[in-house]
């Protein structure tokens, strides 16, 4: 009784705690000697070394600190036979075999040191393979020192934020930086130059093969501490058609709040435009909420990168310039401070499409209407060689020879200043001298010449044989509903249609979209032959119908189509499409025209003053408050009210450089208010569509529908459709004198001037 009272009396040492250890074998050893140690009632660190002291026949002889370390460390003991001492006599203390332990604790220690660790050590990354983009190459007779692989580095203001999510890491703080701004302007080398200051040890994983949201999916759970998550062109992984974009940002989120794993450190680059389609809040509350993951993991992570060196930068740029000749000429000839975008040889790569061979041009346009109207990075060469040859005209295709396509690939594949030429093959596979698997069948467009096609070619239709090759040669479900969303918003509604069609089984959407094209053809008899065959079963495709014909308005086909969803089991339909029909008949007489497909990769949000403008004179009238992210309080509207006018048109510039091209428009408007001259606003209206704002050119064709110059208003109307601006169709008119040429023109583009499907199904 007296021991019993002495150990309740004499209180042992708390219990050590637990070491912290991602998943995987390293993890299974550090278990199995704590649970040995707590089954053997927590001894203390200088009795298990006494015990392995004591014992002849064990090979290990661990220190007190090294058994302490063997449970305690979320490291690797350097030493097996250490880590079976410590097991051995554990498990004799906890009553368990200790064979069995020692055979467990062994095999377990060779498994966790054969496996290997995420990612490599930073020091030893080529920044080249981390997609850092390469620069200028100049001559060495006009250098005063043997280059380095890059160009000496000058911080700016996204330096020192990043720098501050880095340091934290360092400190042991999880975190995420996503840098956002335009294609070269150096976030990637930003990145690359942030984790230079990392202590050692730290590694940096890259997640590509063998695609990037597979590879991320993959192998996230195994991501240990002090690992860089490299996720260079972030919407790779998140912004997906499927559902993989989200699970990757989920999966990132748990990896990131997980203690066991802490630190780990997120870094990503994207451009504006990806940023706003993962972040951007769902229009309504009825509308999908189709990012939602990816939204909350992006929170607070923006660090944004301008596309030009300020006055400072330039300055620091100057003095590293001296021994540096690739800066001191990026410096001398790069336009506006855009540096960054010089050095990775972006002028350059322009010069050269915009001198190309007729043939090699061909290729780069269609890649270039492909990327921008939905298709992924790797372009199919069948699909780019039947598209391009509708970029030729009919001198052009006759003088090709018939290697005609190689030729043009020589020319689009070379090098410019050490850099990605303009249109590269892709090599798929697993690197090797072993190239009997790799699939050399795809391409790729240079970043810099993509963006600069994005705003060049925003205002062009694709040719007829571009949509032609795209049906023929392009399979991929979420590509094809892609390119049915932009012919959708460019109302090519019998293409968009055909698209559809093809992916109602994979996209549920489609099915819908599909309907309410034909419902608006008068295609009745095709959406009966549609109804009971979709692959989505009976009960909820008789609903989306019913549901469609109601939106329409069209109110006995609408009640039709329910009654037959409510036989089939979906009993709510009638109680839904009753709920539509009322509403419409409250809205007297609504929207002036139906907006088409909302999910193209240039489309926007329309509700408010977009859905109830009756007259194009409206955009006049629409206060400065209206256009996106004004609120008042921008620098370029205060400047404005100010009178400061030459400031505020400094500052428009700047913001719609890096983005916000709405900028300009919120100086027309503020200038409108204050009775601006008619040419001058219009003056500023340009400029806004010249950074590519799709809202601009819908303005000035309400301008020249009030003053009577309808064969302007239906031109910049027409611009307006191929940039993807849909709401533009409501200033679509045919004045007297140039009936018949404007009316082949908008038949040309898939309209009649009512907006209805034309040509043949």
């Amino acid at each position: 009784m007296s021991g019993d009272k002495r150990s309740e009396t004499t209180r042992r040492p708390r219990a050590i705690k637990r070491p912290r250890v991602p998943a995987g074998p390293l993890r299974e050893l550090k278990d199995l000697l704590y649970k040995l140690y707590l089954e053997a009632d927590a001894p203390t660190m200088d009795a298990v070394a006494a015990a392995i002291a004591e014992d002849d026949g064990l090979l290990g002889a661990p220190s007190k600190d090294s058994v302490h370390r063997c449970l305690v460390s979320a490291e690797l003991p350097p030493n097996q036979a250490d880590v079976a001492a410590v097991a051995v006599v554990l498990a004799r203390m906890a009553a368990w075999d200790p064979n069995d332990v020692r055979a467990r604790a062994r095999d377990l220690w060779v498994e966790a040191r054969m496996t290997v660790p995420l990612g490599q050590l930073i020091a030893e990354c080529d920044p080249i393979t981390l997609e850092v983009h390469r620069a200028i190459e100049v001559s060495l007779v006009d250098n005063t020192a043997e280059l380095q692989q890059l160009p000496t580095y000058v911080p700016r203001a996204h330096d020192q934020k990043l720098r501050k999510v880095v340091d934290r890491a360092a400190a042991g703080t999880t975190g995420i930086a996503i840098l956002v701004g335009g294609s070269s302007t150096g976030k990637t080398r930003a990145c690359w130059e942030a984790v230079q200051h990392l202590p050692a040890g730290w590694r940096l994983w890259h997640p590509i093969n063998p695609s990037h949201p597979e590879a991320a999916l993959e192998q996230l759970p195994t991501v240990g501490p002090r690992t860089v998550v490299w996720l260079n062109e972030t919407q790779h992984y998140l912004d997906t058609s499927g559902e993989s974009g989200e699970q990757v940002a989920a999966r990132l989120r748990d990896v990131m709040r997980d203690p066991d794993r802490a630190p780990i450190l997120v870094l990503g680059t994207m451009w504006p435009g990806h940023w706003d389609a993962l972040t951007a809040a769902p229009s309504s509350g009825n509308a999908p909420n189709a990012h939602i993951q990816a939204r909350k993991l992006l929170s607070g992570a923006a660090i944004r990168v301008p596309a030009s060196f300020d006055e400072t930068a330039l300055g620091s740029l100057r003095t590293a310039a001296v021994c540096d000749a690739r800066l001191r000429q990026a410096v001398e000839q790069a336009e506006q401070g855009r540096v960054a975008q010089y050095l990775a040889g972006g002028p350059a790569l322009v010069e050269r499409y915009e001198t190309a061979p007729p043939a090699a041009r061909a290729l780069v346009n269609a890649a270039m209407d492909a990327r921008r109207l939905g298709h992924g990075m790797d372009l199919p060469m069948t699909f780019l060689e039947g598209a391009a040859w509708a970029y030729l005209d009919e001198f052009e295709r006759d003088q090709l020879g018939d290697d005609w396509v190689e030729q043009a690939l020589a020319y689009t594949a070379a090098a410019v200043h050490g850099v990605r030429g303009l249109l590269t093959r892709c090599r798929k596979g697993l690197p090797g001298p072993d190239t009997t698997n790799l699939d050399f069948s795809t391409y790729r467009l240079a970043d810099y010449v993509e963006q600069y096609g994005r705003l060049e070619r925003r205002y062009l239709m694709p040719p007829e044989d571009f949509w032609n090759a795209a049906a023929e040669h392009v399979h991929t479900p979420d590509y094809l509903m892609n390119f049915a969303n932009a012919a959708h918003i460019r109302w090519r509604k019998k293409l968009a249609a055909e698209f559809y069609g093809r992916v109602t089984t994979t996209h549920p959407k489609a099915f819908t979209k599909l309907i309410s094209l034909l419902i608006e053809a008068d295609k009745d008899e095709e959406v009966k032959r549609l109804a009971p065959t979709t692959g989505l079963g009976d009960s909820p495709s008789l609903t989306q119908i019913a549901v469609a014909y109601a939106e329409k308005g069209l109110e006995g086909k609408a009640r039709d189509f329910a009654l037959q969803a409510i036989e089939a089991g979906q009993l709510d339909t009638l109680e839904v499409v009753d709920r539509i029909l009322a509403s419409k008949k409250k809205r007297a007489i609504g929207a002036s025209f139906d907006i088409p497909g909302d999910e193209g990769p240039h489309s926007r949000s329309v509700s408010g003053p977009h859905r109830t403008r009756r007259s194009p004179h409206d955009w006049l009238e629409t206060p400065v408050w209206f256009f996106p992210a004004s609120s008042g309080s921008a620098p370029w509207v205060l400047a404005e009210v100010a009178g400061r006018q030459h400031e505020a048109e400094r500052l428009a510039e700047e913001a719609a450089t890096a983005g916000a091209t709405w900028a300009w428009l919120n100086v027309a408007a503020v200038r409108l208010e204050a009775g601006a001259k008619a040419e001058e606003v219009e003056r500023l209206i340009l400029l806004a569509a010249d950074a590519g704002d799709l809202q601009a050119l819908e303005w000035l064709a309400g301008r020249r529908t009030e003053v009577g110059n309808t064969a302007e208003a239906n031109r910049l109307t027409l611009l307006a459709l191929n940039a993807g601006n849909p709401a533009a169709a409501m200033h679509l008119k045919l004045d007297e004198e140039g009936s018949h040429r404007t009316d082949l023109q908008l038949m040309r583009y898939g309209l009649t001037i009512e907006g209805k499907i034309s040509g043949p199904w």
